[in-house]
This record gives C-alpha cells, structure tokens and sequence, in this order.
C-alpha cells in the first residue's frame, strides 16, 4: 500500500504573532512575541475598537495553537487546511481583570 500526502504549508499562525515558521521558534521565543502583539493589539488599548478585538482573538488563535507543542506540530504538517478547527471556536476573553492577571504573570 502507497500513501502519498501533500503538505499545504501556509505560514498565517507564525506571521500573525511576527514570527517565521523558517527560523523555528521556541516556546519561549511564540510566547514572547504573543505577548508583545498582545499588548499592542489589546481592545482595552485600543479604545474597545472593533478591529483591535478582532485582531486580539486572531492572536489568541495563533498562540492556543503554536503554544501547544502537539497542535504545533500538527499545524507544522499541515498547516492551516480549511478542514481543520484551528481558531474556528476559540474564544479569548479580555475582561480587564484577567488582563491584570496575565500581564503580571
């Protein structure tokens, strides 16, 4: 039995937190830069705008996906088909509150 398989790489997960997929970054490098976007792109930084919740939950999809070494590498294989789930039900919460506590962390 042959199995052939193509691999569909599109890069979308890594550019959206400012990353290269081709320097392969480490947790600590995804993390870092989710962090920095974060704060920048926060809705509560940006006046409520709708375009900064947006872009806020683009980001929280990226980081649940490439923060996870198992959904990485999944994503690393077959990067971001139509048929899979990455992002398609996440949703991020920017409550201020929870906002205090992860930016102290």
């Amino acid at each position: 039995m042959s199995y052939s398989h193509t691999h569909t790489h599109t890069h979308k997960l890594y550019e959206i937190l400012g990353l290269k997929k081709e320097d392969n970054p480490s947790e600590e490098q995804i993390r870092k830069a989710y962090r920095k976007m974060a704060l920048k792109y926060h809705p509560d930084k940006n006046g409520g705008a709708e375009w900064a919740k947006e872009k806020f939950q683009e980001l929280g999809n990226a980081y649940e996906t490439l923060s996870d070494p198992a959904k990485k590498r999944e994503y690393d294989l077959y990067g971001d088909k139509k048929d899979n789930s990455y992002g398609s039900s996440y949703s991020y919460s920017y409550s201020s509150s929870r906002w205090d506590n992860w930016y102290e962390n």
